[in-house]
């Protein structure tokens, strides 16, 4: 090799290993050895959809398709009043023999029976965070049971006359009861005494219950005119006096805006501000006897004296289904999953509506 080319060929190999980066120090940046496993490949999982366990009773189900999925039978006797829990677990009715009978709701299990006092007990109620229920007498007793070993707690008897109805305020502090005697009273649990006496009712109570939120107090009596009546809750002042003949059963709106009444001349829906007339469903000139909102506040159901359930569309404010009902359909409640309509009344059963049983 020529020895001209020596020194430059050394000097260019200086140079090229002085260009060349230097390898990184930490450890992890360094490149793996070829004993390492290659780096596997993440594949992101696909959570399958499951369809839903049950279906609800809302207006996008095919209604005509509700069936009587079981039936509770509780004997020769009228009931006058039935609770559900809150969580839906157990049902509560009361009627005619005179015995507060508890019921497992998933099974149809009978639970438990209580003698009732010297008269009927004609009402029940859950308190909202389904720790108590308190039911209500004909001799205006009313009671305090723990849940679930529904061994009695407290007993109310300021005043003597047949109850009608009895409602949890939604805070669970106090109790609302309607007489037949013309009195609605609000009881303070703690202390057992009367909070207050609502005034300016012309007749008996059917129905007394709270807003949603618990701001009002709304009682319907047996008279012709003026016979929907809502107060203040802490204050007692009477804010609208409206007539609806024959309305004795009433129910608000699921936002409180609007009472609803039932009456032979159709289901009748007021405005709580201004107490106007803002819609009307038609019905068969029948005595209804109960209201209830589906949890969603979709469905409005309501019972009949000569039997028989409509369903309506709450804001089409039109008729979806008509479930048969042999007997007077004297109570209605809707499960807080809405799978469920339960329908109690004069037929002896419990009958519970929907798509497929517990």
């Amino acid at each position: 090799m020529n020895k001209r080319i020596l020194p430059a060929l050394a000097l260019f190999l200086i140079l090229s290993a002085c260009a060349a980066p230097a390898p990184s120090a930490s450890p992890e940046t360094q490149e793996p050895s070829a004993e390492s496993p290659p780096s596997p490949t993440i594949v992101p999982s696909v959570t399958p959809t499951s369809p839903p366990a049950y279906r609800k009773i809302t207006p996008s189900e095919s209604l005509d398709e509700l069936h009587i999925v079981t039936a509770i039978p509780v004997g020769d006797v009228w009931l006058e009043g039935l609770a559900l829990s809150p969580d839906g677990k157990i049902l509560a009715s009361t009627g005619t023999e005179n015995q507060l009978a508890i019921w497992d709701m998933e099974t149809g299990t009978l639970l438990k029976t209580i003698p009732g006092s010297t008269m009927m007990i004609s009402a029940l109620a859950f308190s909202p965070d389904g720790s108590f229920l308190v039911s209500g007498a004909g001799d205006g007793t009313v009671t305090l049971w723990s849940v679930p070993d529904f061994e009695q707690v407290q007993t109310f008897t300021d005043h003597f006359a047949y109850i009608n109805d009895i409602r949890y305020a939604p805070d669970g502090n106090a109790i609302l009861v309607g007489f037949d005697d013309r009195k609605v009273l609000l009881w303070d649990i703690a202390t057992g005494t009367t909070i207050f006496s609502y005034q300016g009712i012309p007749a008996w109570i059917d129905s007394a219950l709270f807003s949603p939120d618990g701001s009002l107090v709304a009682a319907a009596s047996g008279a012709n005119t003026n016979n929907l009546l809502l107060w203040d809750t802490k204050s007692g002042e009477l804010r609208q006096q409206i007539s609806a003949p024959n309305g004795t059963r009433i129910i608000f709106s699921p936002d409180g805006k609007s009472l609803i009444a039932g009456t032979k001349q159709g289901i009748l829906v007021f405005d709580i501000e201004t107490g106007e007339e803002t819609a009307r469903m038609e019905t068969n000139n029948d005595w209804v006897l109960s209201l209830a909102f589906s949890p969603d506040g979709d469905i409005l159901a309501t019972g009949f004296g000569t039997g028989g359930i409509v369903l309506w569309d709450w804001e089409q404010k039109t008729e979806l289904q008509a479930l048969p009902e042999e007997a007077p359909a004297e109570n209605l409640i809707f499960t807080p999953d809405g799978r469920w309509l339960i329908c109690s009344g004069g037929s002896g059963m419990i009958d519970i509506w929907g798509f497929d049983a517990p």
